[in-house]
């Protein structure tokens, strides 16, 4: 994982520790194209995929997407989250489940 990953990735952590969500970092030994987080909000299954840039060089890999895939087939979020849809990921979840939305230290970082 990039260090520009790292920091959607400490937003996303920031985010739900702040909201009170539930949440798990996943490391590569969970298994090939498991997502970087794991959250339960509002009692839905969310998996999230971090990438710095989706349009980038470094993007998803087939077993990524298929994880993501086998999320939503059985009724959970899949979700790919990277620098440009990081907050507006946020403003999303706090908008349907009532949350107060806190910015945090990505969009300080002029990103």
């Amino acid at each position: 994982m990039s260090s520009r990953e790292d920091l959607v990735l400490e937003e996303l952590k920031n985010f739900f520790k702040h909201n009170d969500i539930f949440y798990i970092r996943t490391n590569p030994q969970n298994g090939i194209g498991i997502p970087d987080l794991i959250a339960c909000v509002n009692g839905k299954f969310f998996g999230i995929e971090v990438k710095d840039n989706i349009e980038g060089s470094y993007r998803m890999t087939q077993a990524q997407y298929r994880r993501l895939e086998s999320i939503v087939y059985s009724g959970g979020v899949g979700c790919l989250v990277d620098k440009n849809n990081v907050l507006a990921f946020e403003d999303n979840i706090c908008r349907k489940c009532g949350f107060e939305n806190q910015r945090f230290g990505y969009n300080k970082k002029g990103y």
